[in-house]
Formats: C-alpha cells, sequence, structure tokens
C-alpha cells in the first residue's frame, strides 16, 4: 500500500530514509529500489526528487553538512564565551559530531558521493559549513588573538587535524600515551568505557594546536 505524503513532504522522507539505511547497512545498503518500497512510493515517484543513487546520497551528505553547520553556529554565535574558546570548542564540536554520526560522516568525505561528481546542494551545504570556522578565526585575527595568517590556510590546518582525528577515532586507529595526557594507552572503536578519555584526547589535540597560534 502506498503512503500519502503532502507535496513537499516526500523528499524529506526520502532522505530519513537513506539516512537510517546507511547507519543500518551502510551506503550499499541504499538503492532506489530498496528506498522506494522502504518509503511505500514508486520508483517513479522517487526520480522525481533525485535522478539516481548519486544524487540521493549527496541529498543526504547535504543534510548532514547543514547539521554539523548547526553545531557549529551555535558555539560561534555564543557570546558569552571568548573567542578563542569558542574556536577551541567548534573543534571539539566538529570531531563529536563525526563520532555521533559515524555513518553519515563517512558518506559525506567518501567516494559515493562524488561518484558522478559533487552535486551543487553538497558544495553549498559543505562551503557554509566550512564558513563558520573561517568566521570565527577571522574573528580571533581581527582582535589579534590569534596569529593574522591566511584566515583560509588557517581553518585549512583546524580542518585537517579534526578531519584527521575524527576518522582515525572512528576507525579505532589511535592510540592516547599515559605519559602524554595520563591516561591508559588504548584502542578507540566506540567502545563505552572510552568515551571520557576519547574528550580528554580530543581537547588536548585542539589546545596543542590553538597553543602554536594564541598571542600572548
Amino acid at each position: 500500500m502506498k503512503r500519502a505524503y503532502h507535496h513537499g513532504n516526500l523528499r524529506a522522507a526520502l532522505l530519513k530514509a537513506a539516512a537510517k539505511m546507511i547507519s543500518e547497512g551502510g551506503v550499499q545498503k541504499v538503492t532506489m529500489r530498496a528506498l522506494s518500497q522502504r518509503v511505500g512510493v514508486s520508483r517513479t515517484a522517487l526520480y522525481q526528487h533525485f535522478k539516481n543513487k548519486n544524487d540521493l546520497l549527496g541529498a543526504v551528505a547535504a543534510e548532514s553538512y547543514a547539521k554539523l553547520k548547526g553545531r557549529l553556529k551555535d558555539i560561534r554565535s555564543d557570546e558569552s564565551l571568548d573567542l578563542v574558546t569558542r574556536l577551541h570548542e567548534m573543534s571539539v564540536a566538529y570531531v563529536n559530531f563525526a563520532l555521533d554520526n559515524p555513518d553519515q560522516y563517512k558518506l559525506m568525505f567518501g567516494d559515493d558521493v562524488v561518484a558522478d561528481g559533487v552535486s551543487p546542494e553538497m558544495s553549498a551545504a559543505s562551503l557554509s559549513a566550512y564558513d563558520e570556522l573561517i568566521s570565527v578565526i577571522e574573528a580571533c585575527q581581527k582582535e589579534k588573538r590569534i596569529v593574522g595568517e591566511d584566515p583560509l590556510s588557517v581553518a585549512n590546518v583546524f580542518w585537517a587535524m579534526c578531519h584527521g582525528l575524527s576518522m582515525l577515532l572512528l576507525s579505532g586507529q589511535i592510540q592516547v600515551s599515559y605519559r602524554i595526557i595520563r591516561i591508559p594507552v588504548m584502542n578507540i572503536q566506540g567502545r563505552a568505557e572510552n568515551l571520557d578519555n576519547n574528550q580528554k584526547f580530543i581537547h588536548y589535540s585542539v589546545q596543542s594546536l590553538l597553543t602554536g597560534l594564541v598571542r600572548d
């Protein structure tokens, strides 16, 4: 039995269902046929919103970028925090977004969404999220809180560190030394007992980068 959708709701339902399918079994689980069956619509209706699987995955990734932007913007706009603290907390929030949404995060940077080229929707969403980071870096530089290098270059350094740390944590291929931050050597792969240690290491990593940028 086909489900009834109000105009404009079907696309949102398809994206939500696709994201759930990715969480359940990875990108390979998503096919246009399987998605249409799960939502209860014809494939013709599905193709009215997405021209192919790559287009669909790009739209799912775009939504994830929008959610990431929301987290970053909330911190950037928090005037109760000092600017450098906002930059620190935004970097931590980025990594935690990846840990909270591992399947969607891997999709955002995976080959599946660029098989036919990056969609304009995904490109715009990713740049919009990235602009939040550039904005707080520019504000820090304007107030002479961090070194005045090209803000895009500084943002790239933060992104490289946050993305690399996120992927290492998600793949369980990072170890933390006791002699660095007083916690046991461990392999982190989503084990509940390591959650506090994850956070200590994320903050330690961000602070290590900031130490080289903050002006005395």
